[in-house]
């Protein structure tokens, strides 16, 4: 059973991914290096969408949109599986040490 709601996680998660150190260490994990590979490719072979409604711009897209998700998804699980820590104890996952220490006020360096 978790210890909390998914609109906790799901709100918690995307908070943790604008921190760059989150983000750094989810990098480092290496877990993800097919889908970063990838992302990296995307850019530098085929640059950012214009926006300009054609088709070549939507498949592009779609391309970027496929690779967040498989980014978020791993993203989610990282945090998950991480350990946090939170009361001097390290028996958390990563995200439940971010709630609880959100909810004490608590910065963590690791979320800086």
């Amino acid at each position: 059973m978790s210890r909390f709601t998914d609109a906790e996680y799901e709100s918690a998660i995307e908070d943790m991914m604008a921190k760059p150190r989150i983000v750094s260490d989810f990098i480092t994990d290496g877990e993800s290096a097919d889908q970063l590979d990838r992302l990296i490719w995307l850019f530098l072979s085929r640059d950012l969408p214009r926006m300009d409604k054609s088709e070549r711009d939507d498949r592009l897209r779609d391309q970027y949109e496929d690779v967040r998700g498989m980014l978020v998804k791993d993203f989610t699980s990282y945090v998950h599986r991480a350990r946090g820590h939170y009361a001097g104890s390290s028996n958390y996952s990563l995200v439940d040490a971010y709630i609880l220490n959100s909810r004490d006020g608590l910065l963590l360096d690791s979320a800086a």
